[in-house]
């Protein structure tokens, strides 16, 4: 993810991406800048937590074949690539200058959230099989 090198610090030249703009700009505030950087971190932190906590339920509801136990791991996985995108958008936006290392990243960003979309469709995939074979177990029951 975008976070772990280092812009979470305010560190605006680690990995030489979302430095702050210039204070030539009257435009932006870079206490402004690090406010929402830091709103950003909180919701990127609070979403892995509970990202790791769904992982369980999810791997739950594989092993009981209990579909409601799948959603909890679609709904956070979804808000974290949501949040990383706009984290993503935002350092993109408010960097000076693009380097080789900087590119990079944002292109391994962009294959992540690539990666969990398709494990989002994935676990949908299985929620709606698991509840087809619900479905049909109760109707095969009264024939």
């Amino acid at each position: 993810m975008v976070t772990i090198f280092g812009v979470a610090e305010g560190d605006p030249e680690s990995a030489g991406y979302g430095e702050l703009p210039s204070s030539t700009s009257p435009t932006t505030d870079p206490v402004e800048d690090l406010e929402t950087l830091k709103i950003l971190n909180i919701c990127v932190v609070t979403l892995s937590a509970l990202g790791l906590v769904s992982t369980f339920f999810l791997f739950y509801g594989l092993a009981k074949n209990r579909s409601p136990f799948l959603l909890p791991w679609v709904v956070i996985v979804s808000c974290t690539t949501a949040v990383d995108l706009i984290y993503a958008i935002y350092l993109l936006i408010h960097m000076e200058s693009l380097n080789p290392i900087s590119a990079m990243i944002f292109t391994s960003d962009f294959v992540l959230v690539i990666v969990n979309v398709y494990c989002i469709l994935c676990v949908v995939s299985q929620f709606q099989e698991l509840n087809r074979n619900l479905s049909l177990e109760g109707v095969g029951c009264h024939i």
